[in-house]
């Protein structure tokens, strides 16, 4: 098809990815980005290997809202793995 000879495959990873290995498949594999996706298979975004190494540089910041203050950071992740709590025991020491 005509838009094949525009087009190049792309190698598509999971958000949770370490990021150790997200470099390493940049290496092994020269292509530029890489299409995150969700556990359930749906599209989050792309990344290259740029964006990588700056967030873990910390050269990389959030982004400024329109009235130039700073967005507010994500809800932290829960706990893993997740804390249940221990079970409720009677002061008789039954049931």
């Amino acid at each position: 098809t005509p838009g094949a000879a525009l087009s190049e495959s792309v190698e598509f990873v999971p958000e949770m990815i370490r990021a150790d290995r997200l470099l390493t498949s940049f290496r092994r594999n020269g292509s530029g980005v890489r299409v995150v996706v969700d556990e359930f298979g749906a599209f989050v975004g792309v990344i290259g290997p740029e964006a990588v190494l700056a967030v873990l540089a910390g050269w990389w910041r959030r982004p400024a809202r329109a009235n130039g203050e700073e967005a507010p950071l994500p809800p932290p992740a829960p706990p893993w793995p997740p804390q249940h709590p221990r079970p409720h025991r009677s002061a008789a020491g039954c049931c």
